[in-house]
């Protein structure tokens, strides 16, 4: 894919490190399409140079072929130096690429999960279905660590207002209670999103985007609400030690030329087709944050299994009362014979012969 040429119309930097970039084409026939959620390939020229590539997100509709936009942290000499580059100056912007996508025939209702600098592909998504009216139901959950530090609130708080199908949440994770409306104390949990969600999950699609302990957590969340897999979508970025991402490796061109997204800096696409060389390396340098990733998803199980012990327990110690039916007991008692009274045979007497008693002769005296 060829290399398009734009120039630098704004390059603005908030809180410090994050950096909103407006690229203009120089041609606008030679403008790149893309479609929501896609990433380019970025490099600009250091003197008569021409640096390194590095996989940047699209910010801005693909339906607005004025300009481009994205965002991204400052992390390192490239990103540093990009932050760097004036107005006017050159930009060469190769791309698109990846599947990370929001499709309005298919998505007619999402959730988009993020952390930090990880809401860029999502506000492609917001920016093109406000500008093309979709009725597409489309709800942010946003987690960052204070009000101050959330990328893009400015635009988020103007697509709410001007879409009626767009809702946002911001999660603070190190803030008070006292939260303004439209805010949340606390990490992304299941309670949230249940109360976020509109109605119920079935039949929604999630897209997740954030470093890979929030990715893994939010996907282990959603599989436990009951989510199907092939609902959820994800999108992760982690950072890259200091040498690999200054020095280069080759295993980057290796990676994007099998149009997959490593993302060292910024953002990486787990959704294309790596080699597997090029895993194997990624994966060695990485080796503290997957054992460190390990760590915290350990710590999470055990709080779980606690959490379901606790449950088990709750629903030992329950009693179920139920009611018995008292059944009559009947007792057959035999028929009892009548008694049969039998008269005596009356026993025929013998007459007894009894002598009468003698009789003494009267004297008589002449």
């Amino acid at each position: 894919m060829k290399k398009t040429e734009y120039t630098i119309g704004e390059s603005k930097i908030a809180n410090g490190k994050v950096v909103y970039l407006t690229l203009i084409p120089k041609n606008k026939k030679d403008s790149i399409y893309f479609r929501p959620g896609q990433y380019a390939l970025l490099s600009f020229l250091r003197g008569s140079t021409l640096s390194q590539e590095r996989p940047f997100s699209f910010a801005s509709s693909p339906e607005n072929e004025d300009h481009l936009q994205f965002g991204f942290k400052i992390f390192g000499q490239f990103t540093g130096e990009f932050a760097g580059l004036k107005k006017g100056d050159s930009v060469f912007v190769r791309g698109p690429y990846g599947a990370f996508i929001f499709d309005e025939k298919k998505n007619k209702d999402v959730v988009f999960l993020a952390a930090g600098i990880g809401i860029t592909p999502f506000m492609s998504a917001f920016h093109y279905a406000t500008r093309k009216e979709l009725s597409n139901k489309l709800t942010l959950i946003f987690s960052n660590r204070t009000i101050p530090e959330i990328s893009f609130y400015e635009e988020i708080k103007n697509i709410e207002t001007h879409n009626k199908n767009f809702k946002a949440i911001f999660a603070i994770t190190n803030s008070g209670d006292d939260l303004p409306k439209g805010f949340v104390a606390g990490r992304i949990n299941e309670g949230m999103i249940l109360d976020n969600a509109r109605d119920n999950l079935y039949g929604k699609v999630f897209f997740i985007c954030g470093p890979q302990p929030f990715t893994d957590a939010a996907i282990f969340i959603l599989k436990r609400l009951g989510v199907k897999e092939k609902n959820i979508r994800t999108e992760g970025f982690t950072l890259s030690p200091k040498s690999f991402f200054e020095k280069g490796s080759w295993a980057f061109p290796a990676i994007a030329s099998a149009s997959a997204l490593l993302m060292l800096v910024g953002l990486y696409s787990i959704n294309q087709t790596e080699t597997n060389k090029a895993i194997a390396k990624a994966e060695k340098i990485n080796t503290n944050i997957t054992e460190r990733l390990g760590q915290i998803t350990t710590l999470d199980q055990k709080i779980i299994d606690r959490k379901n012990a606790l449950l088990k327990e709750q629903a030992a110690n329950t009693k179920t009362v139920v009611k018995r039916v008292s059944v009559p007991i009947t007792t057959v008692i035999p028929p009892q014979k009548t008694p049969v009274v039998t008269k005596p045979t009356p026993t025929p007497t013998v007459p007894v012969y009894v002598p009468p008693k003698p009789t003494t002769p009267r004297t008589t005296v002449s």
